[in-house]
This record gives C-alpha cells, sequence and structure tokens, in this order.
C-alpha cells in the first residue's frame, strides 16, 4: 500500500511539472510576444490537462 502511494505520488508530480511548464510556456510567449491564438491554446491545454490529471491520480 505505502510503495502504491509512493508511485501515485511519483507520477502525480510528473503530471503537475507537465501543467507548471505549460503554463511557464505560455507566460515566456506571452512575455517575448510570441503568441498566437494557435500557441495560446496549446500551452493553455498543456497546462490544464496536466493539473487536471494530477488532480486525479491524487483524489484517487
Amino acid at each position: 500500500m505505502k510503495t502504491l502511494r509512493k508511485l501515485k505520488m511519483r507520477y502525480a508530480g510528473k503530471e503537475l511539472l507537465l501543467g507548471i511548464l505549460g503554463i511557464w510556456i505560455m507566460f515566456f510567449l506571452i512575455y517575448f510576444g510570441l503568441l498566437s491564438e494557435h500557441t495560446l491554446l496549446i500551452a493553455a491545454g498543456m497546462g490544464f490537462i496536466g493539473i487536471l490529471m494530477a488532480y486525479v491520480v491524487l483524489v484517487q
């Protein structure tokens, strides 16, 4: 049971990292003015999905 929790935390950490990375990329693109609607959608989607997956993994 302990190993399962540890595995979950590691997996959730990766998903959360993906989410934070997506948000960071979005801010980076905004800062340098390299933003088109398409790239914004990709970065925001990546961030949202990553955080959502981390939440689902932690709650289960």
